[in-house]
């Protein structure tokens, strides 16, 4: 999951340029080094802790349903109950596998994410009758071999500057893009003198450059279902890549691995002649270089909306489901809120990003579960979808906020005594680190994310006009 995003959207029919939050690649050495192995090995026993107090408490899957006025199809429904935990778990370890190949990543421009790519597709081909896409877009990427010095000698005073990666005690800090500006009111100019330079003085004042960067393909996979009227397609997404400093085995392989379990097993489904199809086309997607700033998803949208292939237009999408980070190991049940949309989102959008909150929240209260509402401020790959006016919504396990003594408390009254968490630990403590492992996951907690997110596709699909559903009448075009 992206820790922070800025995005500027021109209009609605065309999205402009990704602007991206980036990370910093830096060299620890001597006691700095010392640190992050302690702060890592700190973070290992927190995460075992967590998951051994779990485990000592046994969980029964079968709850008591209760009713929903937001159901109005029947209970009795197929997906969530097909999906095969271990089969999930079986896709998790494949990650782990690759990233313990590839030097314990899988961020993008690695050998890790590449085989996590055609892993996902390898998996598709041979278990579905999906037809599957593959699309790259280029990228430029650096890191620092060390940390920059910068010292300015003004009349014969010379001052040096610190450099960190802590804003608020950095004198100076490097970024690799800028961001566009957009001012909301005229704003008075004021012209500088140039003291009597000239243009080709400050070109001669500018040092050779030392080299270009390349670029390098990151690729985004696309399934798509059959069958399905295709101008109206539901589309599950969740991102494939990790952080540089780990597997990202929870951020977010735990995404990638419920999205693959979904597409397989509805082709499963599909293939039964008890199983009815769905009248809407499923898109299942994996985009890449989330960790980047959305890159991947934001690529995506901007295809559709300069597209006039029937089936590939962003006027043929209805909903967006993402799913970001779902076996956190001091979980929350988290549902994005729809209200905490940011306020430039569409409002075309709003209505049905509520509904699809609802339609979440009524899942975990049947199934007699703790939920929680989080943040659906842009955090992750919905991002785009939503701020081009399609609704979107999904699920969350929580990253880097502090699970609070009350949510721990909430959470042992509805599971068992012992089963809340830890109170004052973050929710995963291994949040973009190198002890992002299989050994990360909740199991409980993840099984109860994946199952939720089969319940939700499954009711969307079988909708009997989801578009008017999802959209006030005035909306639809």
């Amino acid at each position: 999951m992206t820790y922070t995003t800025a995005i500027q959207l021109e209009t609605k029919n065309k999205m402009m340029k990704t602007l991206q939050y980036k990370r910093l690649k830096l060299p620890i050495l001597g006691i700095v080094f010392l640190f992050g192995m302690l702060t890592v090995a700190l973070s290992i026993t927190i995460v075992v802790k967590i998951n051994k107090k779990f485990s000592e408490n046994g969980f029964s899957t079968e709850k008591l349903m209760i009713n929903s006025k937001l159901l109005h199809q029947s209970s009795d429904l197929g997906l969530a109950e097909s999906i095969r935990m271990d089969e999930v778990m079986t896709y998790l370890n494949e990650l782990q596998r690759i990233a313990t190949a590839f030097n314990g990543t899988r961020a993008v421009n690695t050998p890790g994410f590449n085989s996590t790519l055609d892993y996902i597709v390898n998996h598709l081909t041979a278990n579905t009758n999906y037809k599957v896409n593959k699309t790259f877009f280029y990228m430029r990427d650096f890191a620092l071999a060390n940390n920059p010095v910068l010292i300015s000698s003004i009349n014969g005073v010379q001052k040096s500057y610190n450099y960190s990666t802590d804003i608020s005690t950095a004198d100076f800090y490097h970024v690799k893009f800028s961001t566009s500006v957009k001012f909301s009111k005229n704003m008075q100019l004021t012209a500088i003198p140039n003291v009597g330079c000239t243009d080709d003085d400050w070109q001669k004042a500018l040092p050779p450059p030392e080299g270009h960067l390349p670029d390098f393909p990151v690729g985004n996979i696309c399934a798509d279902t059959p069958t399905g009227d295709p101008t109206q397609t539901i589309v599950i997404g969740s991102h494939s890549d990790s952080v540089a400093e780990g597997a990202g085995i929870n951020d977010n392989g735990s995404g990638s691995a419920a999205n693959l379990a979904l597409a397989v097993t509805l082709a499963r489904l599909f293939r039964s002649p008890s199983y009815p199809k769905y009248k809407y086309r499923v898109r299942f997607c994996w985009w890449g270089a989330e960790e980047e700033g959305l890159v991947g998803s934001v690529y995506h949208v901007i295809q559709a909306l300069n597209s006039t292939v029937v089936g590939e237009r962003f006027s043929d999408y209805l909903v967006n489901l993402n799913y970001d980070m779902l076996g956190s190991p001091n979980y929350i049940f988290g549902i994005y809120d729809g209200r905490t949309a940011r306020n430039d989102t569409p409002p075309e959008a709003l209505p049905g990003s509520n509904k699809i909150t609802a339609l979440f929240r009524d899942w975990f209260v049947r199934h007699q579960l703790p939920w929680d509402y989080t943040g659906f401020d842009g955090r992750s790959d919905y991002f785009p979808f939503l701020a081009g006016g399609i609704v979107a919504g999904g699920l969350f396990a929580g990253a880097d906020d502090v699970k609070t003594q009350q949510e721990r408390d909430r959470y042992d009254e509805m599971l068992g005594q012992g089963s809340g968490g830890m109170a004052g630990i973050i929710h995963d403590p291994c949040y973009h680190a190198e002890c992002d492992t299989i050994q990360n996951i909740n199991v409980f907690g993840y099984e109860k994310m994946v199952q939720a997110a089969a319940y939700a596709l499954e009711f969307l699909g079988r909708h009997d006009d989801l578009k008017s559903w999802l959209y006030a009448s005035s909306d639809i075009h």
